[in-house]
Order: structure tokens, then sequence, then C-alpha cells
């Protein structure tokens, strides 16, 4: 009987409550450390991926022709019709 009691104060629900919020403080502190030395690394060994999202002028041409072979199959016919 000793021994289911003693089992019962160790496994409590507050017990297991406590336990599984200092794993998910834990493991959400460890995954932000990770994010935010990950993004300050790349930026650190690449001083230009800040300004990555600037397209080179064979990008630009490619977006343009690729936009008005969309603009080409719209059915502007038929919308003006509509």
């Amino acid at each position: 009987m000793e021994i289911v009691q003693t089992w019962r104060v160790r496994l409590s629900f507050k017990n297991a409550t406590i336990v599984v919020t200092v794993v998910n403080i834990i493991t959400a502190l460890l995954l932000l450390q990770n994010f935010l030395s990950s993004s300050s690394a790349s930026t650190r060994n690449n001083p230009r991926a800040a300004f990555s999202d600037q397209f080179t002028s064979v990008q630009l041409n490619y977006i343009k022709e690729s936009e008005e072979m969309r603009m080409a199959m719209q059915p502007w016919e038929l919308i003006k019709r509509v």
C-alpha cells in the first residue's frame, strides 16, 4: 500500500502538468534560439542576403515575359462580351 501512495504523489496531475510545461518552455527557448542564430548567421556570412529579394535584369525579363504570356492567354473578347 505504501508503494502505491508514493507513486500517486510522484505522478499527480499537477506534477505532470508542471513537467510538461517545463519541457514546452525549454523546447520553445531552444527553437527560438535556433531561429534567431540561423537568421543572424546567414546575414553575417552573406551581407547581401538582406537584399536578396531584389531581382537581376535576367530575372526581371523572365518575369515580364511570363506576365505577357499570361495576359495573352486571357480571353479578352469573351470578357468584353460579358
